[in-house]
This record gives C-alpha cells, sequence and structure tokens, in this order.
C-alpha cells in the first residue's frame, strides 16, 4: 500500500513539474508576442498579454492603470524610429491558476538617441479561459547601459 502511495505521489509530481514547463512556456510566448508587436509599434498588441485590470508600479511604488498606461506607450511609438524589446523569465512559480513571474527585460529605444537599458520585474500572472494574462508588473531594478546620439 505505501508503495502504490509512494509511485502515485512521483507521477503527481511529475505531472504538475510538466504542467509547470507548459505555463512557463505559454507565458514566455505571451511575453514574445508583446515584443513582436512593440517591434511593430503596435500599441494594441504590446498590451494583449495584460488582463484589464493590470497594474504597474514603479521603483518607488508609483501605480499606473491600463487607462493610463495606453497613452504613454501611443505617444512613445509615435517619437520612436524603433522599440525592441526582449524578455527573459528567470524564474517562475506557477501555482494552480496564478504565477509569479521575475524577468530581465532588455530595451532598444531609437530616436534622436539611441538608449539601451535594463530592468528586471517581479510579475503576476493569471490563467484565464485558458489564456495567461498579466495582472501585475513590479519593477525591482532599471539600468540605462547607453545613451548615445542616434
Amino acid at each position: 500500500m505505501k508503495q502504490k502511495f509512494l509511485i502515485l505521489a512521483a507521477l503527481v509530481a511529475l505531472t504538475s513539474s510538466a504542467q509547470a514547463k507548459d505555463d512557463q512556456k505559454a507565458i514566455q510566448s505571451q511575453y514574445d508576442k508583446r515584443s513582436a508587436a512593440a517591434a511593430k509599434k503596435d500599441v494594441a498588441g504590446s498590451l494583449a498579454i495584460n488582463a484589464p485590470e493590470f497594474v504597474s508600479l514603479g521603483l518607488k511604488g508609483d501605480k499606473r492603470t491600463m487607462a493610463q498606461i495606453k497613452p504613454q506607450i501611443t505617444q512613445a511609438f509615435s517619437s520612436l524610429k524603433s522599440y525592441l524589446l526582449t524578455t527573459k523569465i528567470t524564474k517562475c512559480v506557477v501555482t494552480g491558476n496564478t504565477a509569479t513571474v521575475k524577468t530581465l527585460d532588455s530595451l532598444t529605444l531609437v530616436g534622436k538617441n539611441t538608449q539601451k537599458s535594463e530592468a528586471t520585474s517581479e510579475d503576476t500572472w493569471v490563467k484565464k479561459d485558458g489564456n495567461w494574462l498579466r495582472t501585475q508588473n513590479k519593477l525591482l531594478t532599471s539600468k540605462i547601459k547607453s545613451n548615445k546620439p542616434g
């Protein structure tokens, strides 16, 4: 009896581990879609990974909602020649239909100047109707790596 329980426990652990990997891949796919949309300066596509209730928290705890973020991104895209963003998941913890994800973002903005920066964030995701949506982004660090005339 004890042996059957151990086998069952091992199968559950393997299944949940595989599901967590699938969930992480799905979330990374969302980040990749956002990056592709940003490269095209597609505002709607860039924001599509976010749930309607999404909030962004800055380094000093300042809070921005989707209603505040959308015009800022629209303005940024219109004033830039290019916006290149890559996001790499550095840690992903999935619990049921929620996930806490730490990321490293690399951003290159080309306008009058070329600015390169890196940031780390902690994002909260929720799975709704089979799709992962980001509900919160908390900026942990932000560093400008270079800022040169374009």
